[in-house]
Order: C-alpha cells, then structure tokens, then sequence
C-alpha cells in the first residue's frame, strides 16, 4: 500500500520575498524510496519566472537551483521533482519562489515495503 500525503499552498503575489517551503522531498534510498510529485499553476495574467531551490538534509554544499518559465495561465508537473530538476535521490526541502503568485501541490509518494 502506499502511503500519500497531500500539500497545497498558495503563494501570495503582493510581496516578491514570499516563499513556499515543501518539506520532506526527495528520494531515499534503499528501503523506504521516495519520489515527490510536483504541480505548479501560474493563475496570472502574464509569464513568470519560477526558482526552485533543494535544501538538501545533511548535505554541506550550497542549495542547488533552477528556473522555470511559465507563461500566463501554464501548468506545469514532474513525477519525481529532486531527480528531474537536480539529478539527486536526496532528501531534504524544495524552496518555490516567484514574482506572480502560484498554485503549487506536492505529494510525497513511499513505495510499498515488500510484502513477506
């Protein structure tokens, strides 16, 4: 059975410093894998540029970044953000920062343990 957890936030577009924090995304290796399904909106009028940042757990280097564009009304998804957007089965935390506001959803996805 695989276990799902559901998260959704709106980012406001009245303050360009806002942030959306997804925490517990990523991959884990070995027993327990996990991959993050990701789904951004962009509701407005015009295009936006999206950074998402991975704040991966225990890791010393700086965050690893992307941009996306998105143009007015675009949505777009990725089955397994960590490893479509920074190649990593890490885990850790996705920052979402924008200048226009954005639906996002997550859902963290854990495989099934084997059955005995």
């Amino acid at each position: 059975m695989k276990r799902l957890v559901f998260v959704t936030f709106l980012l406001a577009s009245s303050v360009a410093a806002d942030d959306i924090y997804l925490p517990l995304t990523g991959g884990i290796s070995g027993d327990r894998p996990c991959a993050t399904e990701l789904r951004i909106v962009n509701p407005s009028e015009s295009s936006t540029i999206v950074t998402i940042e991975f704040l991966e757990a225990a890791a010393d280097s700086a965050a690893k970044t992307t941009q996306i564009t998105l143009a007015a009304w675009e949505a777009a998804q990725w089955s397994d953000a960590v490893a479509d957007f920074f190649g990593s089965d890490g885990f850790g935390v996705l920052r979402i920062t924008s200048n226009e506001r954005l639906v996002v959803s997550a859902v963290n996805r854990t495989a099934s343990e084997p059955a005995s």
